[in-house]
């Protein structure tokens, strides 16, 4: 099976041929401000919803550079988002909360 992934400059909000896009999440999967919070306010709140009970059910901890998928709730523009665990906010140190190039290369 092959994919075409095409990337675009500009609002993601308003893009109307994309299936999913790409969030780069942290490890807690919250929504706080940035892109995320555009995305939020797309969305709605209950992406937020979903993004905290998918954490919930998940068997372990989120680890950086992995990957997950919820709707995009109220969104009209795309299907999908695929949240990629880039920063971690799980071990409550400041000192590996910022990811390496090896937990992008992972997460992409």
């Amino acid at each position: 099976m092959s994919y075409t992934c095409t990337v675009k400059n500009g609002d993601l909000t308003t893009e109307a041929e994309a299936t999913f896009i790409v969030n780069a999440s942290n490890t807690g999967l919250f929504l706080g401000s940035g892109v995320s919070m555009v995305l939020r306010n797309h969305c709605g709140d209950e992406l937020q919803q979903e993004m905290f009970l998918l954490k919930e059910n998940l068997e372990k901890d989120l680890e950086q550079g992995e990957t997950v998928i919820t709707t995009a709730g109220k969104s009209k523009s795309f299907d999908f988002i695929l949240h990629a665990a880039i920063i971690n906010y799980s071990s409550g140190s400041l000192g590996d909360k910022f990811p390496e190039i090896e937990t992008i290369e992972t997460a992409l």
